[in-house]
């Protein structure tokens, strides 16, 4: 330990009158107010002591402490590189072992950490040599793609205009899908889940037609204004070129809640009855309104939060007449719902 700690130590006590101990946060705090006998102040004096010694150029002072208790005359290096500052953590645990990530999964130490854990679970360094884990791997791939291995899934190609000819909007398109995915999993999945869309995106027809893009050819006309749009604002406002329309840039999940609830128009804000509104999922369909200022200028939302703000209020003859009226307004919402 420093002499300068020793010299500190002495001069730090509690309210109890008893000695603070000097890997404490207390500790630190007490060398803020402190100086010796010249008039300088203990936090300044440690701090210079290890100035461009630590990986930050004005040291900490917790940091600066921990040093000097161990009498260190710099900051801790990466185990791994050995040529950058790690970060301190705090007094008892220290530093850190590595300065980064990077030098973190390169080490010797985790990479041995890796083989060991892989060799107590299958047996061997490399897991693909163990048949648990093969088969793991196999089924797992046929539950999500109905192939054995990975590079067996097929990629969706572009669509044939030919096999196109058969879908029209009213065709049951995702009841069909969903009777297909059902057979392949040998089970039931449900109609707009992560799973449904996982699996149709690898999902083909006779005309080797991915089902998401026919999903999405399918709906485009309804969404194109606001994809034309899009690209309008990008090409003034960014300085972009105009595209053509790119069916990719339709959420497969609005085009699946369209075919399904045979919707042939998205629908407009239910207050200015002027712009469109925005998708939200499957189980919700589109939003009620476009903005938040439609969403405050609607008079059941007003109502709403006059009531909320008179619950606050003391009780009065006023506040109960309006509350009556606030659970009339509440059946109507309902209903309207």
């Amino acid at each position: 330990m420093h002499p300068i700690l020793e010299e500190i130590s002495e001069k730090v006590f509690d309210k109890a009158g008893e000695q603070v101990p000097i890997q404490s946060h207390r500790f630190c705090l007490f060398l803020r107010t402190l100086k010796n006998e010249k008039g300088e102040f203990y936090k300044q004096i440690i701090e210079n002591m290890f100035k461009n010694k630590t990986k930050k150029k004005r040291p900490i002072i917790s940091e600066c402490v921990y040093l000097l208790f161990r009498d260190l005359e710099e900051a801790k290096k990466c185990e791994n590189c050995k040529t950058n500052y790690v970060r301190f953590i705090n007094l008892i645990k220290g530093y850190a072992p590595f300065c980064s990530r990077l030098c973190n999964t390169t080490s010797e130490m985790t990479v041995g950490k890796i083989k060991n854990t892989v060799f107590e679970r299958f047996g061997s360094y490399n897991m693909y040599d163990s048949l648990k884990y093969r088969r793991r791997v196999m089924k797992t791939m046929r539950k999500r793609y109905g192939v054995k291995w990975y590079y067996e899934v097929k990629k969706p190609p572009l669509a044939n205009e030919k096999g196109l000819l058969k879908y029209n909007f009213d065709y049951p398109i995702v009841e069909e899908v969903s009777k297909i995915i059902d057979k392949k999993v040998k089970r039931h999945v449900e109609i707009g889940s992560v799973g449904f869309f996982a699996m149709m995106n690898w999902i083909f027809d006779e005309y080797d037609n991915c089902y998401s893009y026919i999903m999405k050819y399918l709906v485009r006309d309804i969404v194109y204004e606001d994809l034309k749009k899009q690209m309008y604002s990008d090409f003034f406002y960014l300085g972009k070129d105009i595209k053509p329309l790119d069916i990719n840039k339709i959420d497969l999940g609005e085009a699946a809640y369209l075919l399904f609830h045979k919707i042939k128009n998205k629908p407009f804000c239910s207050v200015c009855e002027r712009n469109r509104v925005n998708f939200g999922s499957f189980s919700r369909g589109y939003v009620t309104y476009c903005s938040s200022y439609c969403l405050l200028a609607d008079e059941f939302i007003q109502n709403k939060i006059r009531i909320s703000k008179l619950k606050k209020q003391p009780e009065t003859n006023f506040k109960k007449m309006i509350l009556q009226q606030g659970q009339k307004l509440d059946d109507l919402l309902n209903a309207k719902n």
